[in-house]
């Protein structure tokens, strides 16, 4: 199964290729452990309603230049930094490194409304790693649960705290979302702002205001599934940087996705189709990859390896041919076709190797481990095609309840299974039913021994056998210690 998967925190789409259970069960059928995968993607999860660097929804190139500040860093006393007290500054540190939490400063009274306020309204980065957008959300959150009379009447706050506020209540599904943003929308729909470049930003960050509001509501209406007016404001965000390819080929895969969501194909092939014509490769790539993915979860292998194989050209396709690679030797390994699965992560590895600079470094890099993480998966199937968790047994039988052990069994595809026991005092029952993950389909059986079923300890052997493989048998020790007046007898 693959799965795709929106990022609530992400501005632009982000597909997941790994899913939860991969990774941690490799390790225990004796594949070697890679760092889990990072999304592919299109944008940072710091870049939603990040009012505080340059208005970027995670696809610009590396060159663009970022927003300036909105106020100078008053460092000469030592107090001030963009007009926020050190000592304050100083708290958000604390609680960013996790010294302290924020109901917890607030509840001492190191924070409160003012001081929330001035951070949210002054100061453009709280932290300078990942860390600043959850802190400006957690701010967020602290006036709306204990100081509600201060968000009661948005319209008097500054526009940095409303997108603030914005964050919080698209994050949690709350309809306040839909008035508040369109309101900052609204104040930035005044004729030319709307097409300046995006290096181009002389109001110190009101129009990344502008864009984080947008982003934030069509992130609203996918939070509560109303993926049709998701997709009309993504549309909408189109308006916005007109001239800028990575802008408009990106916003237009995340509306794509959100008509798909919404069971509107046709509109979504249509916004797919245009992504070309701007000429970013590595956003054409993306479209292709989306598409794919979708096709990969619907079980359509043949079109989603014919939509792999379409070229791309324009800044970043080298780049973006390494994603789209990584995600074929993923299509050809579901398909059994381990051959050109290796093909593929060969060519992960070359296109990768041919490099000379990265827009995306970290997602590129994820995505050669990804298709690193497929070939082990080849080599262990080729190996054994058929695995156990854990590899050995032990279970303590008892004279006043039943022992219970579980075990998992893995294949690539789903078989037949027989599983056997040497000692007849020690049941099996094999699940009816078993489940497909990212790499493998799994089954679970259940060794039972009933109470007082057993005298003195032994060693037997759980044997797992598939006709698919008439050659090939998984042998499990399993040692059996009977416990007596709490302690179990040695053999």
């Amino acid at each position: 199964m693959f799965l795709f998967r929106r990022s609530a925190t992400c501005a632009l789409t982000v597909i997941l290729v790994t899913l939860s259970c991969g990774l941690a069960a490799r390790a225990q059928v004796g594949v070697p452990q890679r760092a889990p995968v990072a999304p592919i993607g299109v944008a940072p999860a710091s870049a939603v309603g990040t009012v505080t660097t340059a208005p970027v929804m995670g696809a610009a190139p590396v060159k663009t230049a970022p927003v300036a500040s909105a106020a100078p860093v008053k460092s000469v006393s030592g107090m001030e930094v963009n007009g926020v007290n050190t000592g304050l500054l100083l708290l958000i540190g604390q609680i960013a490194d996790g010294q302290m939490t924020m109901d917890e400063a607030w509840s001492k009274g190191l924070l409160d409304a003012p001081k929330v306020l001035q951070l949210l309204s002054q100061t453009q980065r709280l932290t300078e790693d990942e860390r600043n957008e959850t802190l400006q959300l957690d701010l967020a959150g602290l006036l709306v649960q204990f100081a509600p009379s201060t968000v009661a009447t948005p319209e008097r706050l500054s526009a940095r705290v409303r997108v603030a506020l914005c964050r919080y209540y698209s994050d949690n599904g709350d309809v306040r979302t839909i008035p508040l943003c369109e309101a900052l929308i609204a104040e930035k729909l005044d004729g030319k702002q709307i097409k300046q470049p995006l290096a181009s930003n002389p109001d110190g960050g009101s129009s990344s205001l502008w864009l984080s509001s947008v982003i934030l509501l069509a992130k609203y209406y996918e939070n509560v599934g109303l993926w049709q007016k998701a997709g009309g404001t993504w549309e909408h965000a189109l308006n916005f940087w007109q001239d800028v390819k990575w802008w408009q080929g990106g916003v237009r895969i995340d509306a794509a996705q959100a008509y798909i969501a919404a069971g509107q194909d046709d509109k979504a092939q249509a916004l797919y189709h245009q992504v070309a014509l701007y000429g970013d490769g590595w956003m054409s790539g993306m479209a292709l990859h989306a598409q794919a993915s979708t096709l990969l979860q619907n079980g359509e292998l043949a079109k989603a390896q014919q939509m792999l194989s379409n070229s791309i050209s324009g800044e970043g396709s080298d780049e973006a041919k390494v994603t789209l690679s990584s995600l074929s030797a993923y299509a050809y390994y579901l398909a059994g076709d381990f051959k050109a699965a290796s093909h593929e992560i060969a060519n992960v590895e070359n296109t990768f190797g041919r490099l000379n600079s990265y827009r995306y470094e970290e997602i590129t890099k994820n995505q050669v481990n990804d298709s690193k993480e497929t070939e082990d998966w080849i080599e262990l199937w080729k190996n054994q095609p058929i695995a156990i968790v854990p590899q050995h047994l032990r279970l303590i039988a008892r004279s006043d309840e039943p022992t219970l052990e579980q075990i998992i069994i893995r294949s690539f595809k789903e078989v037949p299974l027989t599983v056997k026991v040497d000692n007849p005092n020690v049941h099996i029952d094999l699940a009816d039913t078993g489940a497909k993950s990212r790499y493998y389909f799994e089954r679970q059986a259940l060794l039972r021994i009933e109470p007082g079923g057993v005298a003195e300890s032994f060693d037997t052997t759980l044997t797992v056998t598939s006709p698919q493989f008439p050659k090939f048998q998984v042998r499990v020790p399993v040692h059996v210690e009977v416990m007596t007046n709490s302690k179990p007898i040695q053999p």
